[in-house]
């Protein structure tokens, strides 16, 4: 992992408003970096963690699949009854290079809850998605429980996790070659 250039809270801020719009999420447009800030607080508060405002921020790029299957994966209900991780598991269960066994173990993909995943495997297949720019995923420290239970995962993956996962699965099932991913970084908090 390299670092590409410096970044703000406020950078990301923006960057992802403008991925929910284009998404068509529906919420007012902020006409200013406050309202923007307010909006994120307000509107996308589950993309926050309290820290994210005074951390260190920048935009890094991973240059090999390795390097992203050290992070450390979101354990939720959906995530256990969808198949992509047991309820609880040994040291390191939530790296994503696991996941990616999951996912490709017994048809987990054909769960109806990881249809998303599966659109994104087809998006990879065909060449029409790229882990960069409006599509980088977010990574920050990892939290005291994240770092105790997946030691040797390198940050937590705080957006973009299905995107991830996909790209992996579509490396592993014989896709072709590894291609540049990026990721805002965020250090900091309560790591």
């Amino acid at each position: 992992m390299r670092t590409l250039a410096a970044a703000t809270y406020e950078d990301y801020v923006w960057w992802y408003l403008k991925r929910e719009k284009y998404k068509g999420r529906q919420f007012p447009w902020p006409g200013t970096a406050e309202e923007a800030l307010t909006c994120m607080r307000e509107v996308h508060w589950g993309k926050l963690r309290p820290w994210f405002p005074a951390g260190e921020w920048s935009i890094v790029r991973f240059e090999q699949a390795w390097e992203l299957e050290l992070l450390v994966f979101m354990h939720s209900e959906q995530t256990v009854t969808s198949g992509l991780l047991p309820q609880e598991g040994p040291k390191n269960f939530r790296l994503l290079g696991r996941v990616v066994e999951n996912a490709l173990a017994d048809g987990c993909l054909a769960h109806k809850e990881n249809a998303r995943i599966a659109h994104y495997v087809s998006c990879f297949q065909a060449g029409s998605l790229s882990l960069v720019g409006e599509s980088r995923l977010v990574i920050c420290s990892s939290n005291k429980h994240e770092m105790a239970w997946n030691p040797a995962g390198r940050f937590y993956l705080h957006d973009g996790s299905a995107r991830a996962l996909a790209y992996l699965v579509h490396l592993r099932q014989g896709g072709t070659g590894e291609s540049p991913v990026e990721a805002f970084l965020v250090r900091g908090g309560e790591g």
